[in-house]
């Protein structure tokens, strides 16, 4: 899992960087996130993608799963110190709907974590980034 682990924190970091070159304005601020600021892994099963998540999520970040038994199953001691959601990991309809936590006071997080990533589609990932934004120093990991 070290190899996946490490595999996944160099994608990161080569997106953080690349995308300091590039005007945030040219976009619009979906499209910039798509671009820019998403980085997608496709593995098969049991590289460690959900091992990645639980052990590199910060309390301020957001962590997405497909639906409801997967949350159960795959994060069910998962809390977050932040109250922003209730058990600190989204469905994927949750987190499409933009009135869900409407109300909240909640700052942008700075990394959304996607587990099982490679079942979201273009359309949503675009929707994704519109309801959490496309701030600059924001990345979108989907694994999957």
């Amino acid at each position: 899992m070290e190899k996946f682990f490490k595999l996944v924190d160099d994608a990161i970091a080569l997106s953080v960087d690349n995308r300091k070159k590039f005007d945030q304005m040219v976009l619009p601020q979906p499209a910039f996130g798509m671009e820019f600021c998403t980085v997608k892994i496709s593995c098969g099963r049991g590289v460690g993608k959900t091992a990645y998540i639980l052990e590199h999520r910060r309390p301020w970040d957001v962590v997405i799963v497909l639906n409801e038994p997967m949350r159960r199953l795959q994060y069910p001691d998962l809390r977050f110190s932040s109250p922003r959601f209730r058990d600190g990991v989204l469905t994927l309809s949750e987190a499409l709907d933009p009135m869900f936590g409407r109300g909240q006071r909640r700052t942008p997080p700075r990394t959304i974590l996607v587990d099982e990533g490679g079942c979201v589609s273009d359309d949503q990932l675009y929707q994704l980034w519109s309801v959490f934004g496309a701030h600059p120093d924001q990345t979108m990991v989907l694994l999957g």
